[in-house]
């Protein structure tokens, strides 16, 4: 059986995981969205926002 402790650690490391696989996923749709845009390259993924449309209708895009 597992101390308190031991879950408590365990737990721990799940948010941290969570956190990281969540940055992921937004990584890889930010990188979907400009490969179907046909915009390619470390200077567009370094702008992350096209130009011509809000931050928020950018975001949208990915769902």
């Amino acid at each position: 059986m597992m101390s308190d402790y031991d879950f408590i650690q365990l737990y721990k490391k799940l948010e941290v995981l969570d956190r990281e696989l969540k940055e992921l996923r937004r990584e890889v749709g930010e990188m979907k969205w400009y490969q179907q845009h046909g915009t390619t390259g470390a200077v567009a993924y370094s702008a992350k926002v096209p130009i011509g449309i809000t931050e928020e209708e950018w975001r949208e895009s990915f769902k």
